[in-house]
């Protein structure tokens, strides 16, 4: 498994959970990848790699078939080209449906995935990010829309500006239309966005090769 962008708390309690698979982190923060490697150090982990891609090829993403799983945690919408990592992360990733869990072990989002046309437990990528509408309308209606927007403009917008041709999508820019083009530009073959149980300010994303 492997996460692109901000996951080190993720990626240490699944490390620490289950200790026969392997997990690898990505991100340019290097304040983060250092207290990531530390706590990774006190809890004794093996299992986990931790990696800036900013250092070169070999800290990239590989780019032929490798991951079962990938997962991203509020950031591709923070990013200047998310169509670049998506085509990264979609390069990495198996296309075969040999890793599959028995449906009385899966949670209400696994079910909820199962039910992308053709998928039976293989590999995904699984994209946690700010819930957002289609139309602006009812995202004005959304009772975190102000704080989401105010969030945007101070930090979300600036970062996904920050390259020239940056995307510009904002806190509240990846929302399902986004998704499925960029999901099928990408090379992905299937996308679902799962119906939120909690109804926090977060959405959940689903790309299978």
């Amino acid at each position: 498994m492997a996460s692109a962008g901000p996951s080190g708390e993720i990626l240490l309690h699944l490390a620490a959970s289950f200790p026969a698979s392997t997990f690898v982190g990505y991100d340019t923060s290097p304040q983060a990848l250092g207290l990531a490697e530390l706590r990774a150090s006190e809890q004794g982990l093996q299992n986990l790699t931790l990696l800036n891609p900013s250092e070169g090829a070999e800290s990239r993403l590989p780019c032929q078939p490798t991951y079962h799983l990938v997962v991203m945690q509020d950031s591709l919408h923070d990013m200047a080209h998310p169509q670049t990592i998506l085509e990264a992360i979609r390069q990495s990733m198996l296309d075969d449906s040999s890793s599959s869990t028995s449906s009385s072990s899966r949670g209400p989002l696994q079910r909820q995935a199962d039910a992308l046309d053709g998928y039976s437990g293989g590999p995904l990528l699984f994209v946690s990010d700010k819930a957002a509408c289609d139309d602006v309308a009812s995202t004005l209606q959304m009772p975190a829309a102000a704080l989401m927007l105010g969030y945007s403009v101070g930090l979300c917008l600036g970062s996904g500006l920050s390259e020239p041709g940056g995307a510009g999508l904002g806190t509240l820019g990846l929302t399902e239309a986004v998704a499925r083009k960029l999901s099928a530009a990408a090379g992905f073959s299937r996308y679902r966005l799962l119906d939120n149980p909690s109804g926090d300010v977060n959405c959940y994303h689903v790309f299978c090769p």
